[in-house]
Protein backbone atom coordinates (compact mmCIF):
# COMPACT_ATOMS: atom_id res chain seq x y z
CA UNK A 1 0.00 0.00 0.00
CA UNK A 2 1.21 3.66 -1.03
CA UNK A 3 2.24 6.24 1.73
CA UNK A 4 -1.35 8.27 1.95
CA UNK A 5 -2.28 12.03 3.48
CA UNK A 6 -4.50 12.30 6.60
CA UNK A 7 -8.26 11.53 5.71
CA UNK A 8 -9.32 15.00 6.36
CA UNK A 9 -6.63 17.90 5.94
CA UNK A 10 -4.94 18.97 9.35
CA UNK A 11 -7.23 16.45 11.16
CA UNK A 12 -6.45 15.88 14.55
CA UNK A 13 -4.70 11.89 14.55
CA UNK A 14 -2.93 10.55 17.13
CA UNK A 15 -3.68 13.48 19.48
CA UNK A 16 -1.94 15.91 17.02
CA UNK A 17 -2.93 17.82 13.72
CA UNK A 18 -0.67 17.60 10.71
CA UNK A 19 1.31 20.87 11.51
CA UNK A 20 2.82 19.64 15.12
CA UNK A 21 2.41 16.38 14.49
CA UNK A 22 5.88 14.34 15.75
CA UNK A 23 7.37 11.94 13.24
CA UNK A 24 7.15 8.58 13.89
CA UNK A 25 3.48 8.86 15.49
CA UNK A 26 1.54 5.63 14.67
CA UNK A 27 -2.08 5.46 14.23
CA UNK A 28 -4.96 2.51 13.28
CA UNK A 29 -6.78 3.47 9.89
CA UNK A 30 -9.57 0.72 8.72
CA UNK A 31 -6.92 -0.42 6.47
CA UNK A 32 -4.27 -1.23 9.65
CA UNK A 33 -1.98 0.92 11.37
CA UNK A 34 0.08 3.43 9.50
CA UNK A 35 3.18 5.78 10.94
CA UNK A 36 3.41 9.65 10.13
CA UNK A 37 6.82 10.53 8.29
CA UNK A 38 8.24 13.77 8.00
CA UNK A 39 9.10 15.81 6.05
CA UNK A 40 6.91 14.11 3.65
CA UNK A 41 3.82 14.61 5.65
CA UNK A 42 2.29 11.37 4.70
CA UNK A 43 1.06 7.90 6.60
CA UNK A 44 3.23 4.98 5.94
CA UNK A 45 1.46 1.96 6.01
CA UNK A 46 3.49 -0.56 8.46
CA UNK A 47 3.19 -4.63 8.81
CA UNK A 48 2.63 -5.06 12.51
CA UNK A 49 0.64 -3.36 14.52
CA UNK A 50 2.09 -2.24 18.72
CA UNK A 51 0.95 -4.89 20.88
CA UNK A 52 -0.22 -4.31 24.56
CA UNK A 53 0.52 -6.39 27.97
CA UNK A 54 -1.45 -5.61 30.59
CA UNK A 55 -0.50 -7.60 33.93
CA UNK A 56 -3.06 -7.50 36.55
CA UNK A 57 -2.07 -6.19 40.07
CA UNK A 58 -1.08 -8.86 42.64
CA UNK A 59 0.30 -9.09 46.06
CA UNK A 60 3.74 -8.88 44.93
CA UNK A 61 3.15 -6.52 41.94
CA UNK A 62 1.22 -3.45 40.50
CA UNK A 63 -0.95 -3.19 37.50
CA UNK A 64 0.82 -1.87 34.29
CA UNK A 65 0.62 -1.62 30.86
CA UNK A 66 3.34 -2.50 28.27
CA UNK A 67 3.21 -1.14 24.88
CA UNK A 68 5.64 -2.91 22.17
CA UNK A 69 6.06 -1.58 18.73
CA UNK A 70 7.39 -3.79 16.20
CA UNK A 71 10.51 -2.61 14.28
CA UNK A 72 9.63 -2.92 10.36
CA UNK A 73 12.79 -2.84 8.47
CA UNK A 74 10.77 -2.12 4.91
CA UNK A 75 10.60 1.92 5.98
CA UNK A 76 14.03 4.03 6.92
CA UNK A 77 13.56 7.35 9.03
CA UNK A 78 14.48 9.84 6.05
CA UNK A 79 15.99 12.12 8.81
CA UNK A 80 18.15 9.58 10.05
CA UNK A 81 19.54 7.30 7.22
CA UNK A 82 20.43 3.81 7.98
CA UNK A 83 23.96 2.46 7.93
CA UNK A 84 24.12 -0.99 7.46
CA UNK A 85 25.16 -3.20 10.23
CA UNK A 86 28.46 -4.73 10.52
CA UNK A 87 30.29 -2.70 7.05
CA UNK A 88 32.72 -0.97 6.66
CA UNK A 89 31.86 3.28 6.67
CA UNK A 90 34.00 6.08 5.30
CA UNK A 91 36.62 6.46 4.40
CA UNK A 92 36.91 3.11 3.62
CA UNK A 93 36.02 3.02 -0.26
CA UNK A 94 33.72 1.24 -2.10
CA UNK A 95 34.54 -2.61 -2.49
CA UNK A 96 35.47 -2.69 -6.56
CA UNK A 97 34.69 -5.77 -8.63
CA UNK A 98 36.80 -8.85 -8.31
CA UNK A 99 36.15 -11.54 -10.93
CA UNK A 100 37.80 -14.87 -9.72
CA UNK A 101 40.37 -16.25 -11.83
CA UNK A 102 40.95 -18.61 -14.05
CA UNK A 103 41.86 -21.95 -13.03
CA UNK A 104 45.34 -22.60 -13.67
CA UNK A 105 46.01 -26.32 -12.46
CA UNK A 106 45.09 -30.14 -13.50
CA UNK A 107 43.75 -32.00 -10.75
CA UNK A 108 47.34 -33.80 -10.65
CA UNK A 109 49.15 -30.91 -10.97
CA UNK A 110 47.42 -29.40 -7.46
CA UNK A 111 48.35 -32.98 -6.04
CA UNK A 112 51.97 -33.03 -7.03
CA UNK A 113 52.88 -29.64 -6.31
CA UNK A 114 55.10 -29.05 -3.60
CA UNK A 115 54.09 -27.71 -0.20
CA UNK A 116 55.32 -24.63 0.79
CA UNK A 117 58.64 -24.81 3.16
CA UNK A 118 57.22 -23.90 6.69
CA UNK A 119 59.70 -22.66 9.50
CA UNK A 120 59.67 -24.44 12.60
CA UNK A 121 60.50 -24.52 16.18
CA UNK A 122 61.82 -28.48 16.41
CA UNK A 123 61.52 -28.92 19.82
CA UNK A 124 59.99 -32.07 21.39
CA UNK A 125 57.32 -31.32 24.26
CA UNK A 126 55.85 -33.14 26.81
CA UNK A 127 51.66 -34.01 26.25
CA UNK A 128 49.16 -35.11 28.96
CA UNK A 129 47.79 -38.38 27.55
CA UNK A 130 44.54 -40.47 28.85
CA UNK A 131 44.10 -43.94 29.75
CA UNK A 132 41.08 -44.14 27.79
CA UNK A 133 43.01 -45.73 24.76
CA UNK A 134 44.54 -48.22 26.62
CA UNK A 135 42.18 -51.14 26.23
CA UNK A 136 42.47 -50.67 22.28
CA UNK A 137 45.33 -52.62 20.47
CA UNK A 138 48.21 -51.22 19.12
CA UNK A 139 49.68 -52.16 16.48
CA UNK A 140 52.32 -55.28 16.73
CA UNK A 141 53.68 -55.14 12.89
CA UNK A 142 52.63 -52.99 10.08
CA UNK A 143 52.77 -54.68 6.48
CA UNK A 144 53.45 -52.80 3.18
CA UNK A 145 50.27 -51.00 2.09
CA UNK A 146 49.09 -52.78 -1.40
CA UNK A 147 47.92 -50.01 -3.48
CA UNK A 148 45.65 -50.63 -6.07
CA UNK A 149 46.87 -51.28 -9.70
CA UNK A 150 44.92 -48.04 -11.22
CA UNK A 151 46.02 -46.25 -8.04
CA UNK A 152 42.23 -45.50 -7.40
CA UNK A 153 41.75 -43.94 -10.43
CA UNK A 154 44.61 -41.84 -10.01
CA UNK A 155 46.52 -42.14 -13.41
CA UNK A 156 42.95 -41.37 -15.03
CA UNK A 157 42.37 -37.97 -13.35
CA UNK A 158 40.77 -35.84 -16.01
CA UNK A 159 43.29 -32.71 -17.79
CA UNK A 160 39.93 -30.78 -18.18
CA UNK A 161 39.09 -29.87 -14.49
CA UNK A 162 41.13 -27.53 -13.40
CA UNK A 163 41.81 -25.91 -10.15
CA UNK A 164 43.33 -22.94 -8.52
CA UNK A 165 46.90 -22.10 -6.41
CA UNK A 166 46.59 -21.87 -2.94
CA UNK A 167 49.24 -18.96 -2.06
CA UNK A 168 51.02 -19.66 0.49
CA UNK A 169 50.68 -18.08 4.11
CA UNK A 170 54.86 -16.52 5.25
CA UNK A 171 53.49 -15.86 9.03
CA UNK A 172 52.88 -19.59 9.51
CA UNK A 173 55.57 -20.83 12.15
CA UNK A 174 55.43 -24.52 13.32
CA UNK A 175 55.41 -24.94 17.21
CA UNK A 176 52.20 -26.61 18.44
CA UNK A 177 49.98 -29.04 17.35
CA UNK A 178 47.49 -26.42 16.34
CA UNK A 179 50.26 -24.77 14.16
CA UNK A 180 50.37 -28.21 12.32
CA UNK A 181 46.75 -29.04 11.71
CA UNK A 182 46.76 -25.26 9.93
CA UNK A 183 49.42 -25.96 7.73
CA UNK A 184 48.08 -29.30 6.93
CA UNK A 185 44.35 -28.37 6.22
CA UNK A 186 45.39 -26.00 4.13
CA UNK A 187 47.81 -26.89 1.90
CA UNK A 188 47.88 -31.20 2.17
CA UNK A 189 43.90 -31.69 3.03
CA UNK A 190 41.90 -28.74 1.47
CA UNK A 191 43.07 -29.65 -2.09
CA UNK A 192 42.67 -33.32 -1.54
CA UNK A 193 39.36 -32.88 -0.83
CA UNK A 194 38.47 -30.49 -3.76
CA UNK A 195 39.96 -33.32 -5.86
CA UNK A 196 38.05 -36.23 -4.11
CA UNK A 197 34.71 -34.45 -4.09
CA UNK A 198 34.94 -32.78 -7.68
CA UNK A 199 35.26 -36.66 -9.36
CA UNK A 200 32.84 -37.95 -7.18
CA UNK A 201 28.99 -38.44 -7.14
CA UNK A 202 28.26 -39.22 -3.32
CA UNK A 203 28.56 -35.86 -1.11
CA UNK A 204 31.24 -36.05 1.11
CA UNK A 205 32.19 -33.86 4.08
CA UNK A 206 34.91 -33.64 6.43
CA UNK A 207 34.82 -32.53 10.01
CA UNK A 208 36.68 -31.17 12.95
CA UNK A 209 36.53 -32.11 16.24
CA UNK A 210 33.57 -34.90 15.74
CA UNK A 211 32.61 -36.55 19.02
CA UNK A 212 30.82 -39.67 19.63
CA UNK A 213 30.59 -41.46 22.84
CA UNK A 214 30.42 -45.73 22.34
CA UNK A 215 29.01 -48.06 25.41
CA UNK A 216 31.94 -50.17 25.67
CA UNK A 217 32.04 -53.45 27.93
CA UNK A 218 35.12 -53.70 30.69
CA UNK A 219 34.94 -56.85 32.40
CA UNK A 220 31.45 -56.38 34.56
CA UNK A 221 30.67 -52.74 34.08
CA UNK A 222 29.29 -51.01 30.77
CA UNK A 223 31.38 -47.63 30.27
CA UNK A 224 31.25 -44.76 27.85
CA UNK A 225 34.24 -43.49 26.00
CA UNK A 226 34.05 -40.53 24.16
CA UNK A 227 35.73 -39.80 20.98
CA UNK A 228 36.80 -36.53 19.48
CA UNK A 229 38.28 -36.89 15.79
CA UNK A 230 40.83 -34.08 14.73
CA UNK A 231 39.37 -34.94 10.91
CA UNK A 232 36.81 -37.30 9.84
CA UNK A 233 35.86 -38.02 6.05
CA UNK A 234 32.00 -38.76 5.86
CA UNK A 235 30.03 -40.19 2.65
CA UNK A 236 26.10 -39.55 2.96
CA UNK A 237 24.67 -42.93 1.75
CA UNK A 238 20.88 -43.37 1.68
CA UNK A 239 20.30 -39.92 3.64
CA UNK A 240 22.91 -40.74 6.13
CA UNK A 241 26.66 -40.18 6.88
CA UNK A 242 28.58 -42.34 7.78
CA UNK A 243 32.71 -42.61 8.29
CA UNK A 244 35.14 -43.72 5.75
CA UNK A 245 38.60 -42.35 7.30
CA UNK A 246 40.29 -40.60 10.38
CA UNK A 247 43.36 -38.24 10.43
CA UNK A 248 45.10 -37.55 13.62
CA UNK A 249 47.02 -34.67 13.97
CA UNK A 250 49.94 -34.50 16.20
CA UNK A 251 52.75 -31.74 16.90
CA UNK A 252 55.01 -31.31 15.09
CA UNK A 253 58.00 -34.19 15.34
CA UNK A 254 55.32 -36.22 17.31
CA UNK A 255 56.08 -39.28 14.83
CA UNK A 256 59.30 -40.37 15.03
CA UNK A 257 60.65 -42.43 12.64
CA UNK A 258 62.76 -44.67 14.99
CA UNK A 259 59.86 -45.90 16.92
CA UNK A 260 57.47 -47.05 14.17
CA UNK A 261 60.36 -48.61 12.15
CA UNK A 262 60.43 -51.97 13.81
CA UNK A 263 57.07 -52.38 12.94
CA UNK A 264 57.12 -51.27 9.51
CA UNK A 265 59.34 -53.84 8.70
CA UNK A 266 57.49 -56.38 9.93
CA UNK A 267 60.19 -57.13 13.16
CA UNK A 268 58.16 -55.51 16.76
CA UNK A 269 55.59 -53.86 17.58
CA UNK A 270 55.43 -49.49 17.66
CA UNK A 271 57.02 -48.37 20.95
CA UNK A 272 57.28 -45.13 23.18
CA UNK A 273 54.57 -42.34 22.09
CA UNK A 274 54.07 -44.13 19.01
CA UNK A 275 52.69 -46.79 20.67
CA UNK A 276 50.28 -44.86 22.33
CA UNK A 277 49.16 -42.95 19.05
CA UNK A 278 48.55 -46.56 17.73
CA UNK A 279 46.42 -47.31 20.40
CA UNK A 280 44.44 -43.67 19.67
CA UNK A 281 43.71 -44.31 16.12
CA UNK A 282 42.37 -47.90 17.05
CA UNK A 283 40.22 -46.41 19.30
CA UNK A 284 38.48 -44.15 16.76
CA UNK A 285 38.59 -47.10 14.10
CA UNK A 286 36.62 -49.16 16.25
CA UNK A 287 34.30 -46.03 17.09
CA UNK A 288 33.44 -45.08 13.46
CA UNK A 289 33.77 -48.43 12.03
CA UNK A 290 36.54 -47.71 9.71
CA UNK A 291 40.09 -49.67 9.16
CA UNK A 292 41.42 -46.55 7.77
CA UNK A 293 43.25 -44.38 10.05
CA UNK A 294 45.94 -41.99 9.91
CA UNK A 295 48.27 -39.68 11.35
CA UNK A 296 50.02 -36.62 10.92
CA UNK A 297 52.59 -34.15 12.41
CA UNK A 298 52.94 -32.27 9.18
CA UNK A 299 56.59 -33.27 9.10
CA UNK A 300 55.24 -37.12 8.65
CA UNK A 301 52.25 -38.83 7.68
CA UNK A 302 51.56 -42.53 8.16
CA UNK A 303 48.19 -44.32 6.44
CA UNK A 304 47.19 -47.32 8.20
CA UNK A 305 44.61 -50.16 7.23
CA UNK A 306 44.04 -52.23 10.34
CA UNK A 307 43.66 -56.19 9.67
CA UNK A 308 40.87 -58.06 11.42
CA UNK A 309 37.68 -57.76 11.95
CA UNK A 310 36.58 -54.76 14.27
CA UNK A 311 35.96 -57.05 17.57
CA UNK A 312 39.61 -57.37 17.26
CA UNK A 313 40.10 -53.79 17.19
CA UNK A 314 38.75 -53.41 21.32
CA UNK A 315 40.65 -55.53 23.62
CA UNK A 316 38.64 -54.92 27.29
CA UNK A 317 41.44 -54.46 29.26
CA UNK A 318 44.26 -52.07 29.88
CA UNK A 319 47.01 -52.60 26.98
CA UNK A 320 45.42 -55.05 25.28
CA UNK A 321 47.59 -57.28 22.77
CA UNK A 322 48.73 -56.04 19.55
CA UNK A 323 46.68 -56.40 16.28
CA UNK A 324 48.60 -55.59 12.69
CA UNK A 325 47.87 -53.48 10.02
CA UNK A 326 48.78 -52.30 6.51
CA UNK A 327 50.97 -48.97 6.54
CA UNK A 328 52.96 -46.87 4.22
CA UNK A 329 55.21 -44.35 6.56
CA UNK A 330 55.69 -41.14 4.36
CA UNK A 331 58.37 -38.29 5.05
CA UNK A 332 58.45 -36.47 1.75
CA UNK A 333 55.95 -34.25 1.89
CA UNK A 334 55.58 -34.08 -2.04
CA UNK A 335 54.15 -37.45 -1.89
CA UNK A 336 51.43 -36.62 0.73
CA UNK A 337 48.84 -35.10 -1.20
CA UNK A 338 48.72 -37.93 -3.88
CA UNK A 339 49.06 -40.43 -1.72
CA UNK A 340 46.38 -39.01 0.80
CA UNK A 341 44.13 -39.19 -2.06
CA UNK A 342 44.61 -42.55 -3.28
CA UNK A 343 44.02 -43.38 0.31
CA UNK A 344 40.59 -41.83 0.59
CA UNK A 345 39.72 -43.45 -2.25
CA UNK A 346 40.51 -46.94 -0.93
CA UNK A 347 38.62 -45.97 2.32
CA UNK A 348 35.68 -45.04 0.28
CA UNK A 349 35.52 -47.86 -2.06
CA UNK A 350 35.45 -50.22 0.99
CA UNK A 351 32.93 -48.72 2.34
CA UNK A 352 30.43 -48.27 -0.53
CA UNK A 353 31.16 -51.49 -0.79
CA UNK A 354 29.67 -52.89 2.51
CA UNK A 355 26.50 -51.24 1.24
CA UNK A 356 26.91 -53.02 -2.43
CA UNK A 357 28.22 -49.98 -4.49
CA UNK A 358 31.37 -48.76 -5.94
CA UNK A 359 33.32 -45.70 -6.60
CA UNK A 360 31.63 -45.42 -9.67
CA UNK A 361 27.81 -45.80 -8.73
CA UNK A 362 25.01 -43.10 -8.74
CA UNK A 363 23.77 -42.13 -5.90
Amino acid sequence: MQPFPSPNFNATIGGYPDATRPHGTRAQFPYGWAEWRLPERQWYPIANPPVWHVQQASPSSSPSTTTTIPINPTYLTPLAPAIPQGRLAPPWPALMPVAIPNCMLTAKQLLELSPPIISRDGRARAVVTTHSRDPYPSLRRIHPLQWPNDLAGYTRLPDGLMYHYLEEDPTLWLDVEADAIWACKNYIVSPVNIVLQKGFSFPIRSTSENTKSVEITQGQDVVHHLSRLDLGWDVCIGGSWVTFAVLEFKRPYALKHQEWASALAGQGPVTGTGEKICRQVVKYAYHRNTPFVAACDWETLILLRIHGEKSSWYGGQAYAAGIDADGVQLTSQVDFKRALWVWLRMALGVKLAHYGLNLYSQP
